[in-house]
């Protein structure tokens, strides 16, 4: 938890690490909050985490994006792990709008107080908006996750993630 205080007062104090005559580059850092809902199964829909994240946007239309993540939940479940996000969309290096969507890979290790570590991996598709105001963007996307990974007793589980992201370009 420590960490992403670090990170919130280094997103606060950048703006004046700049100065008014230097236009930022495209690549951000951010931090927000994380979740990832797999139903029917642990953990669920009300337990939510943080993620770290950069980002390059390589044009007006092509991106990508990395996340770590961390999120532990009240039922004795918590998960760690990464995500790279490719994208395609309209004003990912420009103010206003923004929207996006692509594949992206993850790899995350998981435990629970009924299971012991399990490693996951694999593809998914996700889907995003938000909003860049000179150097800020606030971004919500979603993804849905190939739920291969996720069987249990040959059962198919919805698997999803959302997050709500706050990042700074530098």
């Amino acid at each position: 938890m420590k960490l992403c205080y670090w990170l919130t007062l280094c997103l606060s104090c950048a703006p004046a690490l700049c100065s008014a005559a230097d236009e930022p580059t495209n690549f951000r850092v951010g931090v927000g909050s994380w979740q990832l809902s797999i139903d029917p199964g642990q953990p669920d829909s009300d337990d939510r985490g943080i993620a770290l994240m950069a980002e390059f946007p390589q044009s007006e239309h092509a991106g990508s994006r990395f996340l770590y993540y961390r999120q532990q939940g009240e039922q004795g479940y918590w998960l760690h792990g990464v995500e790279t996000q490719l994208f395609w969309g309209w004003g990912l290096n420009q103010p206003g709008w923004r929207l996006f969507s692509g594949p992206s890979w993850y790899w995350q290790k998981s435990h629970s107080d009924q299971q012991s570590h399990q490693v996951h991996n694999g593809w998914g598709w996700h889907l995003g908006t938000g909003w860049q105001w000179q150097a800020l963007i606030l971004d919500v996307s979603a993804s849905y996750r190939l739920p291969d990974e996720y069987r249990v007793n040959g059962k198919t589980p919805d698997v999803t993630t959302t997050n709500l992201m706050l990042s700074y370009r530098f």
